[in-house]
């Protein structure tokens, strides 16, 4: 079976979609895991109004070498966005407030200008990063913020059963591929383009599996909003 369809999440690098994936008006129901219990939790139709606040475009962002403290209240500033900074753990992965920040963008959202700061200091994860929360900016190492992953449910049988019908489209006949071989195509694209370095394939603790229709996933706050994005993206191909 070929993956032949590139397309673009907003806010998210190009990543290889696959080509019989088609739109579904409905948006994706999420099913909060809590002490062993499925919980329904209907997913939000109205935006998160801090995460609106990072999607102001930035006309020009052009840092050279200022002070990483400074960067951090100008952004908080534009976006007139609350920042909590945990400058112990940072500190602690050698980045200090000091650390000088090297960035040039023009017609960037906010998000993604932070994401391009935040990118340049420590790797793995020891890497700065951030998280949106409880109406607040987060900014701390990929370390600490993975340590409070959360588990959710997303229901994507529409998305299994288009890819089913595709494929046997594809192919001419009965003989497509499974469903559980379509479950398994949509968790590698996944894995390739939400955070690849946090899910357990590359030796940390973000997990993914596919389960009657639903796909059960252990990742930080962060990682599951670009994750419904790109559930959305597909939705919409």
């Amino acid at each position: 079976m070929k993956d032949a369809l590139i397309g673009t999440i907003t806010g998210v690098a190009a990543v290889t979609v696959l080509a019989f994936l088609t739109p579904k008006p409905p948006p994706p129901q999420i099913i909060k895991i809590e002490t062993g219990l499925v919980q329904d939790a209907t997913l939000k139709t109205n935006p998160d109004p801090t995460r609106q606040k990072l999607e102001l475009v930035l006309g020009k962002v052009e840092f050279k070498g200022e002070r990483l403290d400074k960067v951090l209240a100008w952004f908080a500033s534009e976006t007139d966005a609350n920042f909590v900074v945990d400058w112990r753990a940072l500190g602690n992965a050698q980045i200090g407030n000091d650390f000088p920040v090297k960035v040039s963008l023009r017609h960037a959202t906010a998000r993604i200008a932070l994401k391009a700061v935040l990118a340049q200091m420590g790797e793995g994860y020891e890497r700065a990063s951030f998280e949106v929360s409880d109406g607040v900016v987060r900014i701390s190492t990929v370390y600490q913020l993975t340590r409070l992953m959360h588990t959710r449910a997303y229901d994507i049988r529409d998305i299994i059963d288009d890819v089913c019908i595709k494929s046997r489209r594809f192919a001419g006949s009965d003989d497509g591929i499974t469903e559980q071989q379509a479950a398994d195509q949509i968790i590698a694209m996944i894995q390739s383009s939400v955070d690849p370095n946090t899910w357990r394939d590359a030796g940390n603790a973000g997990t993914i599996q596919y389960f009657a229709g639903r796909l059960v996933v252990k990742q930080t706050v962060e990682n599951h909003h670009e994750l419904t994005e790109v559930l959305a993206g597909l939705r919409h191909k």
